[in-house]
């Protein structure tokens, strides 16, 4: 079995290289609007009078090449201004379906954009042993730090914002599955704790959320203030502004590279990992950074991404599944919600302390039909991985609004 996946490596292209490349960014860029301008001008609802994709793509490459505005189009690659014109044209009809809940795509600049990118498909770069061939560009060094496992089908040149070059390859890669697990987990995701975890085996535990952009808040903070204090477009502001962006690609790194450990543990363990579909735009709205600083919808996509690659199994279950507000021992719901603040609560029904984040992975498990093994464990195997710690009962959870305060100050809901 194959698996498509991106092997990335970085490019150090010379002082004349790079001006040809920001040549072909600026290209690009005037390809992706000019392509939304002639859609929005012919775009009809029933397609009537509307061209052809081939003669929107001749308007605004071959055709404009011919013209002394657009003339410099012909001074880079046409396999990257193509491909250019093919992803707008994808980003404007996804943008107009009724079926898709996506934006109409925007006009790009040269301000607002900071990451450039330029695609290439097989007829417009080839491998070399010093480094990547690109059409009309040359020969730009790049570190093979890995081999590739296939021939590559596509390129992508990449500058970030931290001045950092890449080149970017699609290729095709073996699968490597792990020998069968006996245990399957659930995850409950979360901002307080990046993951609460439960096992089939009767295993519990959490993955602490690591706050990376939280310790270098401060130091992006006066980052922040000393390129305000520069004069827009001088090199100072160039390299102020370096600084702030190798800060931001540190801490990102850092906290890419922390979830990557915890998946792969979890993935080497377990079998099969149920997990919840969250609205992560909307927990945004509602707490901010909080949840932004976490990367949530990375950490789901990082995981899926790993276990097509060694074999195991992700079980979604959906977002409106009561898994935080539905007691796991005896099923009692509790109509009003449980406010951010509780982490503890005593079940009403059953008399159970809870600990907000076990009972809804374990939630979590029952619902994703992963729960059948648990019963091999006795009774107790279910309390255990849902009721809060010794250290747990003695703290009050603040309860907030009309919650009913137990002996041990924890919220009866």
């Amino acid at each position: 079995m194959e698996q498509t996946v991106r092997y990335r490596y970085r490019a150090y292209p010379t002082r004349a290289q790079e001006q040809a490349i920001t040549r072909l960014f600026g290209c690009c860029r005037v390809v992706w609007n000019d392509t939304i301008t002639l859609f929005r001008k012919h775009f009809n609802p029933d397609k009537r009078n509307m061209p052809s994709t081939s003669a929107m793509q001749s308007m605004v490459i071959t055709q404009a090449k011919t013209t002394p505005e657009r003339a410099w189009l012909s001074e880079v690659s046409s396999v990257a201004l193509i491909q250019t014109f093919r992803d707008v044209m994808q980003a404007c009809w996804n943008g107009v379906r009724h079926d898709r809940r996506q934006r109409f795509a925007r006009y790009r600049s040269k301000k607002h954009t900071p990451i450039n990118s330029a695609h290439f498909t097989r007829n417009g770069f080839h491998i070399t042993e010093h480094g990547t061939f690109i059409a009309k560009i040359g020969v730009i060094a790049t570190k093979w730090s890995r081999a590739l496992p296939s021939e590559p089908s596509s390129c992508t040149l990449i500058h970030e914002p931290n001045g950092r070059w890449y080149v970017s390859f699609v290729v095709k890669r073996a699968t490597t599955p792990l020998p069968p697990a006996e245990a399957n987990a659930a995850i409950d995701l979360g901002f307080t704790t990046l993951a609460s975890v439960v096992t089939t085996q009767g295993g519990r535990h959490h993955i602490p959320n690591p706050r990376n952009y939280t310790h270098t808040e401060r130091r992006i903070k006066h980052a922040q203030r000393d390129l305000s204090r520069k004069q827009k477009g001088s090199n100072r502001y160039r390299k102020a502004r370096q600084r702030l962006a190798k800060l931001h690609a540190k801490t990102r790194d850092q906290l890419a590279d922390y979830q990557y450990k915890q998946i792969l543990s979890l993935i080497r363990d377990t079998q099969t990992i149920g997990i919840e579909d969250l609205n992560v735009s909307g927990m945004m709205r509602r707490h901010g950074k909080s949840v932004r600083n976490t990367a949530l919808s990375g950490f789901t996509t990082k995981l899926e991404h790993k276990a097509e690659q060694y074999g195991r199994s992700i079980v979604r279950i959906g977002r409106f599944e009561p898994s935080t507000r539905l007691c796991a021992l005896c099923k009692h719901y509790v109509d009003g919600g449980i406010p951010e603040q509780v982490r503890v609560w005593r079940c009403a029904q059953c008399g159970a302390i809870l600990d907000r984040d076990y009972n809804a992975a374990l939630n979590i498990l029952d619902a994703a039909g992963l729960a059948e093994s648990l019963n091999a464990h006795g009774d107790d195997a279910r309390r255990n991985l849902a009721t809060a710690g010794s250290r747990n009962r003695q703290r009050s959870a603040n309860p907030t609004g009309g919650a009913i305060r137990s002996v041990l100050g924890i919220p009866v809901l």
